[in-house]
């Protein structure tokens, strides 16, 4: 059997990483950016309206820092917590439980979620627009 052995070396000149990050960054924000929008309109579509406070609570936001782009999907409304994981005992028992403590003395509602399932529906669609994007 013969043994190949390969070695990589890579080296830049001056000025040359600042070029490199100048081309990709922008398009690493714009991939975060498309697959943020993608999986929150989904989200949109999933969440639970009885007055309209939730799904009006929702947003977008794309950060770049230094070495990691993070597209965060945000529900700000008092009770978005509540109903993607339930509450009290019902809440305990729910396929969307949470990794938190359910209070038992009371039966609390059952999960309603929007954002575990908007991201998992669109999974896919976070992968395309970062290969789109780049």
């Amino acid at each position: 059997m013969k043994t190949v052995n390969l070695r990589a070396n890579a080296s830049f000149k001056a000025g040359a990483w600042a070029s490199l990050e100048a081309l990709i960054v922008p398009k690493l924000v714009a991939g975060a950016t498309s697959a943020a929008n993608q999986v929150f309109a989904i989200s949109q579509e999933l969440v639970h309206v009885r007055t309209g406070e939730l799904k009006s609570s929702g947003s977008v936001s794309v950060t770049w820092s230094g070495t990691k782009v993070t597209g965060a999907i945000k529900y700000t409304a008092g009770h978005a917590a509540y109903n993607e994981f339930g509450t009290g005992r019902r809440g305990a028992a729910s396929e969307w439980a949470g990794p938190y403590e359910y209070k038992q003395s009371w039966p609390g509602m059952t999960a309603i979620p929007f954002l575990r399932p908007a991201l998992d529906q669109g999974r896919s669609l976070v992968l395309d627009a970062f290969k789109n994007s780049l």
